[in-house]
């Protein structure tokens, strides 16, 4: 009996390693998309090819945390299919220098947490709010900032980080960029 013992806690410990690692694959599907300072929107895509349920999430803009939830949604649904997009609305984004970052469930007491953020970008200046978080978990680059007041239009391919896939320009109705 004690033989199977060392065999159910590898199998258990596969068991939770797999399903963290399917958690992590999922939340990086999640990105950041378009953000409209001038005009408090922001637009999440889910670059992925299955549904995730984003209604937990949070925004942090210079230390202001709305859940997702709690914020008007334009077009879209928080419930986001594989491929599909949300703009969401109802907080104050400012317009002239911040940051916009996008965190997981569970994220309040967390924010400082590289590993509850899921995706991040400033404009208008460095240092803002959680840039130091981004740079640690290696998603912006350190002094890093759009200039202008956008909107920002991310252009990568979903797995690709960092100011150089962020351009000034919005989006069309079908996500493609526009100039």
């Amino acid at each position: 009996m004690q033989t199977t013992t060392p065999l159910l806690k590898r199998s258990g410990i596969i068991l939770c390693a797999m399903l963290l690692l399917s958690s992590l694959l999922v939340n990086s599907q999640i990105r950041l998309v378009e953000v409209r300072p001038t005009e408090d929107k922001v637009t999440i895509k889910n670059f992925g090819g299955s549904a995730v349920d984003i209604s937990q999430y949070y925004f942090c803009s210079l230390f202001v945390y709305p859940q997702l939830q709690n914020l008007t949604v334009d077009s879209g649904s928080l419930n986001l299919a594989g491929g599909a997009s949300v703009t969401l609305s109802g907080f104050s984004i400012n317009d002239s220098d911040g940051d916009m970052g996008l965190y997981l469930p569970g994220s309040p007491g967390n924010f400082g947490n590289q590993n509850f953020m899921v995706d991040f970008m400033q404009w208008g200046d460095a240092n803002n709010g959680r840039e130091s978080v981004a740079v640690a978990k290696g998603i912006w680059e350190n002094d890093a900032f759009m200039n202008g007041t956008g909107p920002f239009v991310y252009n990568g391919d979903g797995t690709q980080n960092g100011i150089e896939f962020w351009a000034e320009g919005t989006l069309s109705t079908n996500d493609e960029f526009l100039t």
